[in-house]
This record gives C-alpha cells, sequence and structure tokens, in this order.
C-alpha cells in the first residue's frame, strides 16, 4: 500500500471518530436536558396551608313561630322555660291587667244587681197573680150577688106596683141592691187594678230579664278580656327564645314574647369571630359543630358573614341538640 493511501485512511477514520465522538455528546445532552425538564415538572405546586378557626355560639332554629303579648299587662307567672317542648293550646305564661280585673269585678257586680232584681219580680209576679186571682174571685162573687139582687129588686118593683108586696120588702131589697151593686163595682176595680199591676210587672220582668242577660255579656266580655292574659301556644315545637321575667309589664308590641322553633331537623349557629378571623370566613366553607351530651360531630356550612356575625347551617340529626344550647365551632380556612 502506497503512503498517499495510508494517510486517506488515517483521514477517513479520524473523521469518523470525530462524528461518533459529536453523536454521542449530542446524546448526552439531550438526556441530561430532558432530566432537568422531568425534574422541574415533577416537582408539586406549594399546597396551601389550612387552619382551623375554632369558635363558640348559640344554636338558633331557622323556622320560628313568635307569640305576641295578648294584652298589655304584668307577668304573673311563665310556664314553659327556653328549650322545653310544648304542644298546641298548652298555656305559656298568665298575664294580668288590674284595670281588666276591676272591669269584670264591676260587671260581675252589675250582673248580681241585676239577678236580684229578676228574683224580686218573680216573687213579684207570683203574689201579683195571687192577688189578680183573688180579687177576680171577689168581684166575680160580688157581681153574682148583684145580679141576684137586681133580679130581686125588680120582681120587688113589679110586685109592688100590682099591690102584692108591702113597701118595707121593696125598699129592703132596694137597699140590699144598691150595696151589692157598690160591693161589685168597687171589686171589679179592685180585679181590673190586680190585673194591671200584673201586667205592669210582666213589663217590668221581661225588661229586667234583658237586662239581665246585656250584663251577662258583659261579664263574658270583661272575663274573655281577662282571660286573654292567658298566651297559648299556637303550634307545637320547643321553645327558642323567651322575653322578659315574672313581675316584668308587656305589651301587644311585644310581638316575640316567646319564640317557638317548628322544625329542629335544620338548625344554625350564630358566631362572632375576632376581626382578623372574620376576614378568613367565606359563605360555603365546611365547619364542624360540637354539642355537649353529642358524641359525634355535625357537619355544617357557613351560610352567610355579615355584620361581624357568622351563620352556619346545620343538619340536625339528634333530639338532644335544641334552640338556645351552646356549640363549639370549628371552620377550616386558608
Amino acid at each position: 500500500m502506497s503512503s498517499a493511501m495510508q494517510q486517506k485512511w488515517v483521514l477517513a477514520g479520524s473523521a469518523c471518530f470525530v462524528l461518533l465522538a459529536g453523536s454521542a455528546a449530542w446524546v448526552q445532552f439531550r438526556k441530561s436536558a430532558s432530566a432537568r425538564d422531568n425534574t422541574r415538572q415533577s416537582v408539586p405546586a406549594p399546597v396551601p396551608t389550612v387552619t382551623e378557626i375554632k369558635l363558640a355560639g348559640e344554636i338558633q332554629a331557622r323556622q320560628i313561630v313568635k307569640v305576641t303579648a295578648p294584652i298589655e299587662g304584668k307577668v304573673v307567672a311563665f310556664h314553659a322555660e327556653v328549650g322545653a317542648e310544648v304542644y298546641e293550646g298548652q298555656l305559656l305564661a298568665e298575664l294580668v291587667n288590674e284595670s281588666l280585673d276591676v272591669e269584670r269585678e264591676s260587671a260581675a257586680s252589675e250582673l248580681g244587681k241585676a239577678q236580684e232584681r229578676v228574683n224580686n219580680l218573680d216573687s213579684a209576679i207570683a203574689s201579683a197573680r195571687l192577688e189578680e186571682s183573688r180579687a177576680g174571685a171577689d168581684a166575680s162573687r160580688a157581681r153574682s150577688e148583684f145580679e141576684l139582687a137586681s133580679r130581686h129588686f125588680d120582681r120587688q118593683k113589679m110586685l109592688m106596683n100590682e099591690g102584692a108586696t108591702p113597701r118595707q120588702v121593696l125598699e129592703r131589697a132596694e137597699r140590699e141592691f144598691k150595696a151589692l151593686q157598690i160591693e161589685a163595682d168597687n171589686l171589679a176595680a179592685v180585679a181590673q187594678n190586680a190585673a194591671q199591676r200584673v201586667a205592669v210587672v210582666l213589663r217590668e220582668l221581661d225588661s229586667a230579664k234583658k237586662q239581665l242577660e246585656g250584663k251577662g255579656s258583659d261579664l263574658e266580655s270583661a272575663s274573655a278580656r281577662v282571660d286573654a292574659g292567658h298566651v297559648i301556644s299556637p303550634v307545637s315545637g320547643v321553645v327558642a327564645g323567651r322575653r322578659g321575667s315574672a313581675g316584668d309589664i308587656v305589651h301587644p308590641a311585644m310581638e316575640d314574647l316567646f319564640q317557638i322553633a317548628t322544625d329542629l331537623s335544620n338548625l344554625s349557629v350564630i358566631v362572632e369571630p375576632r376581626p382578623d378571623q372574620f376576614l378568613k370566613i367565606k359563605p360555603g366553607q365546611s365547619a364542624l359543630i360540637t354539642v355537649a351530651d353529642v358524641p359525634e360531630a355535625l357537619s355544617g356550612v357557613v351560610k352567610s358573614a355579615e355584620n361581624g356575625k357568622v351563620t352556619i347551617d346545620f343538619g340536625n340529626p339528634s333530639p338532644l341538640v335544641k334552640p338556645g344550647q351552646t356549640a363549639q365551632v370549628r371552620i377550616g380556612v386558608t
């Protein structure tokens, strides 16, 4: 082999070596770049830190029926405390109004007087009717005797005209006739007066009975106004709130003398966080509610966050959880 040929082979081999070395370097560079890319892609995004805000609040019902004070008056007694179960028609409280009591006492007194007058007139009508009966009998007897005397007198006059009877007999018959006429007239007048007396007493009795009926209605109305001081539950449920204490004065403008929860399956908790906590709480955030004597925490959701107060709604599966109780609330925030 010539020297020129050997040089060509040496150059060709050198070129191949350089090409292979470059290819290997390029492949290694791509592997390194790919590894760096994979490393960058596999780094997880930072996880936001979740913290819990712990607060205490009062459980409240979502569906409330308000019971208004029916009259203005003083609370004599409350018969249902907050948290107590009540039924429709149950007596919740007793109120008294002294002016209404005086009005009822006055109406009762007037009714008593009216009843006494009716009783007296009943007795009077009985006496008047007895007198009417007696006077009528006397008048009837006197009228019969007068009619007999009249016929006897007429007969004696006829006999006298015929000369068949002594004048003394006629005069005696005339005297008897006139005496019995006066007696019959007098007794007829007495009977008429007795009948008129019966009619007058009957009219008075009828009027007195009407007055008695009116006084009875007045007493019923006065008693109804007094009885209106009985505060009655309009629904069945649990007392969620109550205003006032025994001895306080209440009035009809007090529309929530009692608050009765009618649905305990859906309740709320109202909490008041610090200003820095309030800024982190948003509607829709999850919450856990813990109540004493209830073993498991209840799940809830932030319903609203307004005016520094936060409302958390939750479903209540336990009869132990009632409005008015204190609950511990944990809200997860980021």
